[in-house]
């Protein structure tokens, strides 16, 4: 008689668990945690980075390498630009498809932690850790984000060129695989640099081979980098809006570390209050925002090294716990604000870091002998239980970053913000919802008047036709300079061609050629103005001077308006004005 088939149950999922299996989870959960996060919209920098970034539109390397929006910052990120230039050519200008690769870069990601982790400790132990780093809430900034997705590319190609790194005997050919790696992750992302000092220190650890070479070809990969960056063209332009840290001197800016490391341990723990654009400051040395999250902080820091000093005697688990707690300080130090970033805090900052505080909750657990059975099970079922709720609250957060209103009514809640603000009331203003508009335009000024939110609230009231209210306004801005000097350049121009329309539209022609001549000798010159310009002297009698600015608009703007200017004023004939 022939044998009876095996019966097929639930627990051959897990046991025994292969690694196979353990990639077959990863896949699952994945799309269940970040499923609906495909069908949300561009948020965000996704407009100025994707939607209106005609750099994407084509694979022009050589445009890609050079002066472009990644690159002529205080940052050069040329492969973000190629990254979704690629995405763009296979999907056009749909969100769904950049929402796909991320979550297939952020899965990639994990599968490869796994693996790492199960070098080190159990499969089941490196399965349970690596579905927390999967499906973690403070993840969806990373993934969710698709102008974030840098992140997880240059996390692809730093964690690839560790695990090749980790054989003893690494070959010519090897090597060289493993610089370039490195060098796409530095050119995706310069926090890339930590997955070199990730790979020297595991040498150094673990008592690795091939510890000169590795560092060698290191140094030759940050050389390389070097020379691509400064031979591009970087400008170091720096930022264009307004960073509330990012003003403030180094011994200012100490204040607010306690505050920003308790941040990250407080949503590493307790996952809930996630918002994007943080730009929070600690100004003072006060209990609740230094030395409360100082006495937190400490306590960590003291748990962290009691626990290494508790299982120094067995050398694996020591060796391995220093190892990750260095990945851990090293990714944390970097958000800190020694180097001023463009917000305070940033969730998809602990990416990175994240993965060395699991391997160390690792290392400790490996370190405690279970009991019994019984107890086991419980400590599964646990494990099983936060899974769950991580995976539901990072469905919840997902639904957060469906489109820019839904992002920032949520994320302006968490904390005073007077940029989402801002952003909220424009975007109400786009959807002609003029009385939301104008209500979180005024909150935004209540919480920090400044050029930028002043200018559209002239804008607001001058597409309503409320004229005097809107040069009110535009004259009002011009008294302020919050932002740093290339976003206050840019906002200015802005302003002075508002305020001069204003004036060519009350027939206050000697005010708009005053106001626009001053922005000329200011610099903030707009090819439009030239157009106003010609308006205002051919209404002050000064045909000759109308007639070669009206023709330098012409030239510059070859559009049915400045040509309209140029005949009239040619022709000696009125303008009308639309």
């Amino acid at each position: 008689m022939e044998k009876s088939e095996e019966q097929f149950t639930f627990k051959s999922f897990f046991i025994p668990l292969t690694t196979l299996k353990a990639i077959h989870w990863i896949v699952i959960v994945g799309l269940v945690a970040f499923f609906n996060m495909l069908f949300n919209g561009f948020v965000f920098d996704d407009f100025t980075y994707i939607v209106n970034n005609p750099g994407i539109r084509s694979l022009n390397l050589s445009s890609l390498v050079g002066a472009n929006l990644f690159t002529t910052q205080s940052y050069y990120r040329p492969f973000q630009e190629i990254y979704f230039a690629i995405v763009y050519g296979f999907s056009g200008s749909g969100a769904f498809f950049y929402h796909f690769s991320s979550l297939i870069l952020h899965i990639l990601n994990v599968i490869l932690l796994f693996i790492l982790f199960k070098r080190f400790f159990p499969k089941t132990l490196s399965l349970f850790l690596s579905l927390i780093f999967l499906v973690h809430p403070v993840q969806v900034e990373s993934v969710s984000f698709i102008s974030a997705s840098g992140n997880l590319l240059s996390f692809l190609f730093g964690i690839s060129a560790f695990l090749l790194s980790l054989k003893n005997d690494l070959s010519r050919k090897r090597l060289w695989l493993i610089l370039f790696l490195l060098l796409l992750s530095y050119l995706t992302r310069e926090t890339g640099i930590l997955f070199l000092l990730t790979i020297i220190l595991y040498k150094i650890i673990f008592k690795g081979k091939n510890i000169f070479r590795i560092a060698l070809y290191g140094l030759g990969s940050v050389l390389l980098y070097g020379l691509i960056r400064f031979g591009a063209g970087n400008d170091q332009s720096g930022l264009s809006g307004f960073v509330r840290i990012y003003s403030l001197p180094l011994a200012s800016r100490i204040y607010s570390i306690p505050e920003i490391i308790y941040y990250y341990l407080k949503i590493a723990v307790y996952p809930v209050n996630l918002a994007i654009d943080q730009q929070w400051v600690v100004t003072s040395v006060n209990f609740s925002g230094f030395y409360y999250p100082l006495l937190i902080d400490s306590a960590f820091f003291g748990v962290i090294f009691l626990s290494g000093f508790l299982i120094r005697k067995n050398k694996k688990n020591f060796s391995a716990f220093i190892f990750f707690a260095l990945i851990f300080l090293s990714g944390l130090s970097l958000v800190l604000q020694i180097i001023p970033l463009d917000m305070t805090v940033a969730d998809r900052w602990f990416y990175f870091p994240l993965a060395g505080l699991l391997g160390m909750i690792a290392v400790v657990c490996t370190s405690i002998k279970l009991p019994g059975k019984n107890i086991r099970i419980l400590f599964y079922a646990i494990g099983f239980l936060v899974i769950m709720l991580l995976t539901v609250r990072t469905i919840i957060r997902n639904t957060d970053w469906q489109n820019n209103i839904t992002l920032y009514s949520h994320d302006s809640k968490i904390s005073d913000n007077a940029q989402l603000e801002q952003n909220l009331g424009y975007e109400y203003y786009l959807q002609k919802n003029f009385e939301k508009s104008l209500y979180y335009t005024n909150r935004s000024i209540k919480l920090l008047p400044n050029e930028s939110n002043i200018n559209n609230l002239a804008t607001f009231y001058l597409n309503r036709g409320e004229i005097e209210k809107g040069q009110q306004y535009y004259r009002e801005a011009l008294t302020y300079n919050v932002y740093p000097k290339a976003g206050h350049i840019s906002i200015m121009k802005g302003i002075y061609q508002g305020l001069a329309w204003t004036y060519i539209y009350s027939g206050q022609f000697e005010e708009a050629e005053k106001t626009i001549q001053k922005a000329f000798s200011a610099g903030y010159i707009t090819d439009k103005m030239w157009e106003y310009l010609a308006i205002s002297q051919y209404n002050l009698d000064d045909r000759a001077d109308a007639l070669s600015s009206s023709g330098r608009a012409k030239n510059i703007l070859q559009n049915a308006e400045a040509n309209y200017v140029y005949n009239q004023i040619l022709n000696n004939q009125p303008i009308k004005l639309k």
